[in-house]
């Protein structure tokens, strides 16, 4: 609720971040790969639907219901890896006790 009601964008204390060394980074691997992503590219859709799906796959979120324009990528994880996520620290794993 603090995030909606303050003025989160001047309360909030972070260091300002310098991306510079990732650009010249990204100018040079451009040489190989050629493709130049040196100005930054957004989240495609496809992309935050596995996120989405992979959250949901895990128990992190619920299933969304109702009916969307798209659906969830399908998700498959196995046995042993969700086993290996429920040991791990935070919320719901064996380390938040």
């Amino acid at each position: 609720m603090h995030f909606v009601l303050d003025d989160l964008p001047s309360g909030t204390k972070a260091p300002e971040l310098d991306d510079t060394n990732a650009v010249i980074s990204l100018r040079k691997d451009a040489q190989w790969t050629k493709e130049d992503w040196s100005q930054g590219a957004g989240v495609s859709v496809e992309t935050m639907g596995v996120y989405i799906a992979y959250l949901v796959a895990i128990g992190f979120l619920p299933k969304p219901q109702g009916k969307g324009e798209r659906e969830l990528p399908n998700i498959t994880l196995s046995p042993e890896a969700l086993q290996s996520l429920n040991s791990v620290g935070g919320r719901g794993g064996a380390g938040a006790a």
